[in-house]
């Protein structure tokens, strides 16, 4: 939030009487709560000033629609986070995001705790590298344990149906290379967090195709997972999931049968088995 402390303080790097001018029209800005005053200031051809009228909560509608279709990034960042914006204005804003948005707008809008579940939705229809910008910051404090009270489970299960199609690319030298992707898969973030998620979302990363995503749900919730979303999760290809599997407590002993069948058909997970009771064995003698 800028204060009149440091809007002298950018005003004083303009020279001369239009640093004057500007500093005295943003101050303006920053305390008005006339609609009509903020109004005529909202077309001012000074886009520092123009800044501090999309920030002041007094500006009006009208205002504001045209602010957040400001040529300036800054601007229509600042509508975004201004409580008095409409959901209806900021989900049109969202929905014309371009492809190369500054990172801490997303930011920026992910804080406010007022969103609808429109908003989500049009998250939703944009790119999926602006929706993954957008979904890793609201997931990212539901890993911490906070829980904005807008974070529904409509919400939830609207982010796990965005599709990511983007593919990782790789990073690091010829020796540690690792598959890297940022923002982080917008399902996998949503997957880590285990059994705070509600049972319709995580059926709908069940029916993912990434198997990162499947082992991370295996893995964050554990024994403890929902009877349909294990039972879509045993058509995975993937035996660490299937091992995973075999400890569910909601699935019967008839029905973890075709999954032990698949798993020792598989050499690979044979072969794992035989080493972990090497393993086993090997610590008994020591004891």
């Amino acid at each position: 939030m800028h204060t009149e402390r440091n809007v002298g303080v950018r005003c004083g790097a303009i020279k001369g009487g239009r640093a004057r001018m500007t500093l005295w029209r943003a101050k303006q800005a920053i305390k008005s709560t006339s609609p009509s005053r903020l109004a005529r200031m909202s077309t001012s051809s000074d886009s520092y000033v123009r800044l501090m009228v999309a920030q002041n909560p007094n500006t009006p509608l009208d205002a504001l629609k045209r602010l957040s279709q400001d040529e300036g990034s800054t601007v229509r960042s600042a509508v975004g986070k201004n409580p008095s914006t409409p959901m209806s204005v900021l989900a049109s804003m969202i929905r014309d995001l371009d492809e190369n948005a500054p990172i801490w707008g997303w930011i920026e809008i992910a804080e406010r705790q007022d969103l609808s579940e429109d908003i989500f939705d049009a998250f939703s229809q944009i790119s999926v590298k602006n929706a993954a910008y957008f979904a890793n910051e609201i997931v990212s404090p539901l890993k911490n344990g906070y829980w904005a009270p807008n974070i529904t489970p409509r919400v939830l299960s609207i982010l796990a149906s965005i599709k990511d199609t983007r593919k990782p690319l790789p990073f690091g030298s010829p020796d540690s290379r690792m598959d890297f992707l940022y923002p982080p898969s917008i399902q996998l973030s949503l997957a880590q967090l285990g059994r705070q998620l509600d049972e319709e979302t995580m059926l709908i990363l069940a029916y993912s195709e990434d198997i990162n995503v499947h082992r991370a749900l295996v893995t964050s919730i554990g024994h403890a997972l929902p009877k349909d979303v294990a039972l879509t999760l045993s058509k995975s290809e993937d035996t660490k999931v299937l091992d995973r599997l075999l400890g569910c407590m909601h699935l019967s002993e008839s029905e973890t049968i075709p999954i032990r069948e698949r798993l020792n058909s598989r050499p690979e997970w044979i072969a794992q088995q035989e080493e972990l009771k090497r393993t086993i064995d090997r610590a008994k003698i020591t004891d």
